[in-house]
């Protein structure tokens, strides 16, 4: 019996050269986003986030506060951040800033952030890693000390490129205005640079997510290109939910006026989830085109993308560790219904049954039947 019984026949046709087609790549990616349940995936990466957020804040008002320039620099970084996001007063963002260049932090405030914000954003960097090995159908070789140490440095790289798109952010309008006249610029090139600015800083963030795409997995992928068809959309899109929500913002007002402060961080926390998602599934989009190719090419790419692992030294402890693991459980469940004793190398993992820390059944029911298996709807 069909298992669709009211699903209408399709028709066959005869392929002679069969590719798989974009829409095919499309469903591909969000069945891959569903399998790896992205939502919990960007919900990591938010909540860690949200945990760099206030060292970073700290380090920045600390330093800003031995310079003496908290007033200016943080009125200057609540109107940035309302240019960034402009459902956020910056009312709000500048009374938080002020209360925390209060506490008079001085240098271990300094320390103290800054350390505190590169841990709390690996975290982020961590999450990544795991989310593009999951899409790359792989997992993570490097021995642990070695990968925080890779991910410390891929953090301060972030927070270096981060600052400099700010600067460019900044670097425009009135600002730009008077660096040109500081400098000596015509008024037409200040007028092409506001004009040109935030093309430049959307290419620049396309490169940037194309080499995180790129370096993310734990495999060797075809040769690098400067731009990636995910990063691309990823990117586009991630700039018109800003649009939108100045748009929104500007129609409506900020959200705190609307739901409240509270309420206004949710939503913002909310977007900054929503963008996870959005990244993550650039990433996916990617690998399904790139596993369109490779069945094109003739390659087994059905179930595994054919890419060569990069570090396999934690892959092999584990295979290895899992393959003792299965041959210890083989021994006990055959001696269990044989009733035949078995002969294996000593190990504190096996001990006679009478033991004090031998695991027994009881006698209790312990099983409720086989788990789904693709292949039992197969057969």
């Amino acid at each position: 019996m069909p298992s669709h019984p009211f699903r209408r026949p399709v028709p066959e046709r005869t392929y002679r050269r069969p590719r798989v087609t974009l829409f095919h790549v499309i469903r591909r990616t969000i069945m891959k986003l569903v399998d790896m349940q992205v939502w919990d995936v960007a919900g990591s990466m938010a909540f860690y986030s949200l945990l760099s957020v206030v060292p970073a804040a700290i380090a920045v008002v600390s330093i800003v506060s031995l310079l003496g320039l908290e007033d200016e620099t943080v009125h200057t970084g609540a109107e940035l951040l309302h240019e960034l996001l402009p459902g956020l007063n910056p009312d709000v963002v500048t009374a938080a800033l002020l209360a925390l260049a209060n506490t008079d932090g001085g240098v271990p405030g300094v320390v103290l952030g800054l350390v505190g914000s590169i841990i709390a954003a690996s975290n982020v960097f961590a999450s990544f890693h795991r989310a593009m090995h999951r899409i790359h159908d792989t997992r993570e070789g490097r021995r642990f000390l070695w990968f925080r140490t890779v991910i410390f440095f891929e953090t301060l790289t972030l927070m270096i490129a981060v600052i400099a798109v700010l600067l460019l952010v900044l670097i425009g309008g009135g600002l730009s205005e008077r660096l040109g006249d500081l400098l000596g610029l015509p008024a037409t090139t200040v007028a092409a640079w506001n004009l040109l600015k935030w093309p430049v800083i959307l290419a620049l963030i396309v490169f940037a997510v194309t080499v995180a795409y790129h370096w993310g997995p734990n495999v060797v992928q075809p040769p690098f290109r400067w731009m990636s068809w995910g990063g691309l959309a990823a990117v586009l899109t991630l700039f018109a939910m800003t649009v939108l929500l100045g748009w929104l913002a500007e129609r409506f007002g900020t959200f705190d006026r609307i739901l409240g402060t509270l309420n206004g961080l949710v939503v913002i926390m909310v977007v900054v989830w929503i963008s996870y998602i959005v990244l993550v599934a650039g990433a996916a989009f990617d690998a399904e085109l790139l596993r369109g190719r490779q069945l094109a090419a003739g390659l087994p790419a059905g179930d595994v993308l054919q890419l060569r692992t990069r570090h396999t030294g934690v892959l092999e402890f584990l295979d290895e560790d899992t393959a003792r693991a299965r041959a210890t459980a083989r021994a006990v469940a055959q001696s269990a219904r044989t009733g035949e004793p078995v002969t294996m190398p000593a190990s504190p993992w096996l001990a006679e049954a009478d033991t004090f820390w031998s695991i027994d059944s009881l006698d209790r029911v312990v099983s409720t039947g086989r788990p789904y298996d693709a292949g039992d709807r197969a057969g």
